[in-house]
């Protein structure tokens, strides 16, 4: 996250656009926001890390993601 200053870093992205497969150790990003028409936009940003783990009832491994970063939304 942050290297060479690039806003949205590939390879790992969920997308359509995507090409290369989520692995563990990745670090995404995860952006909400609130944009009121005509008016201002508010987005943050939380980091997420890839983590492998077991379902219940899965017949392989599966992907899971670790919050890093948070940044609490006060929805007052």
């Amino acid at each position: 996250m942050g290297s060479y200053l690039s806003v949205h870093e590939g390879p790992a992205r969920i997308s359509k656009l995507g090409t290369a497969a989520l692995e563990p150790g990745m670090i995404l990003s995860n952006e909400p926001g609130y944009y009121k028409s005509g008016a201002y936009g508010i987005r943050i940003e939380n980091c997420a890390g890839g983590s492998r783990r077991a379902g219940r009832r899965a017949e392989k491994p599966l992907n899971a993601f670790e919050t890093l970063t948070l940044a609490p939304i006060d929805r007052r």
